[in-house]
């Protein structure tokens, strides 16, 4: 299984994530590429599958097929949040960690809601490469009175 970032990714984000005593987080990437794509199936393949002709009951959403350089920060994000949840400490008042653990939370949420919004891209007919109308762009549904 590949992941979305690496620790060298992640320390473009946070320069400091390897100083509390954990040496490499390669554990905490696949596990956020796991929590990706669980997310990118459950809020994202099945319409955009419907909207490609395909169903998406028969049709499992190939991984490889997904444009994951626009991942790449997502994951980052994802990895910092599990990073600073798995240093928190347990107590009535929260920690740095938890605070940091929070913030980047949020990051993800508002990264994975750009995605969703400008786009990501898939190789829906398997031609080996993602082209222009294939990018995931959002169709707005307006209301027409009769």
């Amino acid at each position: 299984m590949a992941a979305f970032s690496n620790d060298e990714d992640l320390l473009r984000y946070r320069p400091s994530a390897l100083d509390h005593g954990i040496e490499e987080l390669s554990d905490l990437h696949e596990e956020a590429h796991d929590l990706i794509i669980e997310a990118l199936e459950a809020n994202w393949f099945r319409d955009q599958a419907l909207s490609h002709g395909l169903n998406p009951d028969l049709t499992a959403m190939d991984e490889t097929r997904l444009e994951t350089s626009r991942l790449r920060r997502l994951s980052c994000y994802k990895v910092l949040e599990l990073l600073y949840l798995r240093l928190m400490k347990v107590t009535p008042q929260e920690d740095g960690f938890a605070r940091l653990k929070t913030e980047f939370g949020k990051e993800y949420d508002r990264e994975m809601q750009k995605l969703m919004t400008q786009g990501l891209g898939y190789d829906w007919n398997y031609g080996g490469a993602i082209t222009q109308d294939e990018k995931f762009t959002p169709q707005l549904r307006r209301l027409r009175r009769c």
